[in-house]
């Protein structure tokens, strides 16, 4: 006979109930427990940046407004190529020419998957989407042509960078 406190024996109350529920992926998982967001101690600018070997990117790419996680290392190719991109977070009048510069490196991303939080603007024009960060919504951080659904550039001067 169980006295008091203690657990009766048998198949009740054995063990804490199992809770059965949806499996979720590392990334959710990461998304819903904060792991987005780089613990990184500091961040550098792109010129601070030790040029890749073979054009990858070796460190995070991280949202420089909220510091998120953009792309994990290996990910992205340097390349240069020269596109016009409106200054981040700055509003202008519709209809009017968008104040900005045209920046000249980029990381060439060949996969949207390969993104760690990434969001995409409204079609600009016949064929263009900015790249945002996912989670603050600032950008644009680059740059995506309809045109070439494998190509999506990621402004080398509008992220930081932490170490992996």
């Amino acid at each position: 006979m169980a006295e008091s406190g203690d657990k009766p024996e048998g198949g009740q109350g054995d063990s804490e109930p199992k809770e059965e529920g949806v499996q979720i992926s590392a990334a959710t998982l990461s998304l819903l427990t904060g792991q987005s967001k780089s613990n990184a101690d500091s961040f550098v600018e792109f010129g601070d940046v030790e040029r890749p070997e073979e054009g990858k990117n070796k460190m995070f790419l991280i949202c420089d407004y909220c510091k998120c996680k953009v792309m994990r290392p290996g990910y992205g190719k340097l390349v240069e190529k020269e596109i016009f991109m409106p200054h981040p977070t700055e509003k202008y009048k519709i209809g009017t020419e968008p104040a900005g510069s045209t920046l000249s490196k980029f990381w060439l991303v060949e996969d949207m998957w390969h993104f760690e939080n990434v969001g995409f603007s409204k079609t600009v024009g016949d064929s263009v989407k900015y790249l945002i960060c996912a989670d603050c919504e600032v950008g644009p951080i680059g740059w995506h042509s309809l045109q070439n659904t494998k190509e999506f550039f990621v402004a080398a001067e509008r992220v930081k960078y932490a170490a992996a």
